[in-house]
């Protein structure tokens, strides 16, 4: 996370948004593909709780190791620490989204 911290801090907070090709990864990433996940899990997966589980964890956004990764290997830490911040953003409309849609 005090990777992430620095890596944002140095980038312009109104450049943060403008990264438009992460917008069509994070609504495939967040919605698309639990959206499918239910349907091809629904029919292996009986318990209602194992697969709301199982949804919640598809829906989670990008997680911290590919800002590391990046890192460590000289790829764009910048991308990827706006792409970590993006999709923990949206994530707060679209995981209750697939809770309403999928879990009730």
């Amino acid at each position: 996370m005090m990777i992430i911290g620095a890596t944002l801090a140095r980038i312009p907070f109104k450049t943060v948004f403008d990264e438009l090709r992460l917008y069509p990864y994070t609504i495939l990433k967040q919605l698309v593909l639990p959206i499918i996940a239910y349907y091809l899990l629904s029919s292996f997966i009986k318990d209602p709780l194992i697969l709301g589980v199982t949804l919640i964890c598809i829906a989670m956004p990008v997680g911290n190791s590919a800002v590391l990764f990046t890192n460590l290997y000289g790829g764009n830490n910048e991308l990827a620490a706006k792409s970590v911040f993006i999709t923990t953003i949206i994530s707060i409309i679209t995981i209750p989204i697939i809770v309403a849609l999928f879990l009730t």
